[in-house]
């Protein structure tokens, strides 16, 4: 059985670091997500997330990104996708939608 993924890693845990090659960084936090989930096995779950960054210019970006759950792994614990995220035409309507519905766009 699958671990809940908003159990694994509330909202208020996932502070956010992004460093630059000239080895300055930016620092934000995810202040509210939209899921789905992407296959019959319900192995990954496809996110946008809201972010909120620490900078005098717009704040609010939106990352795309998604989370998988590795078979072999006995805890079944939920891993950040390091790669590319591809969405179907109506996996990206959906998200579309959803970003409305919370008043994101």
């Amino acid at each position: 059985m699958f671990k809940p993924y908003k159990e694994i890693k509330p909202l208020n845990k996932r502070k956010l670091k992004f460093e630059y090659p000239d080895g300055s960084s930016l620092k934000g936090e995810i202040i509210d997500e939209i899921e789905i989930e992407r296959g019959d096995v319900k192995v990954y779950k496809y996110l946008i997330q809201k972010i909120k960054w620490d900078r005098e210019e717009e704040q609010i970006e939106f990352r795309v990104c998604y989370y998988y759950n590795d078979l072999n792994d006995l805890e079944h614990d939920w891993i950040f996708g390091q790669n590319p995220l591809t969405l179907n035409k109506s996996e990206l309507l959906l998200f579309i939608e959803m970003m409305k519905e919370k008043g994101w766009i």
